[in-house]
């Protein structure tokens, strides 16, 4: 019979029962503008987080997990804590707040999004 030492469910059994519910996917924003585009989370109505830049022709990699049971995405930060997302957007860099298109990353899951530029120097990402 197979036994799991005490400490070894103390030290992992948390850690790997919580990651067990979470679905790990990624999104790559394909920029098809003339110019750099710059992608941001908002994490709480007071913060954000750059999640990268595409020159034209490029590409952002948004890697998150997501709680299919809550709909909730996540993204982790750099000590690998998860992080609830409120918003995620791209606009053009040097103006992306103005510029945003805002993406659905639980509906893009696993997917691709391609940002073009529309009037008004705004994007729209599909």
């Amino acid at each position: 019979m197979f036994m799991i030492p005490l400490f070894a469910l103390f030290l992992f059994g948390p850690a790997l029962a919580d990651e067990v519910a979470f679905t790990q996917n990624a999104v790559e924003v394909k920029n098809r503008t003339d110019h750099p585009i710059a992608c941001a989370a908002q994490l709480a109505h007071w913060f954000s987080a750059d999640l990268g830049v595409a020159a034209p022709g490029g590409a952002v990699r948004i890697d998150f997990v997501s709680d299919p049971a809550t709909g909730t995405v996540f993204i982790r930060n750099v000590a690998g804590e998860r992080m609830p997302v409120e918003a995620v957007w791209c606009g053009i860099e040097g103006r992306a707040w103005e510029t945003r298109y805002q993406l659905d990353l639980a509906g893009a899951g696993g997917g691709g999004v391609t940002c073009e530029a529309v009037a008004e120097g705004r994007l729209a990402c599909r």
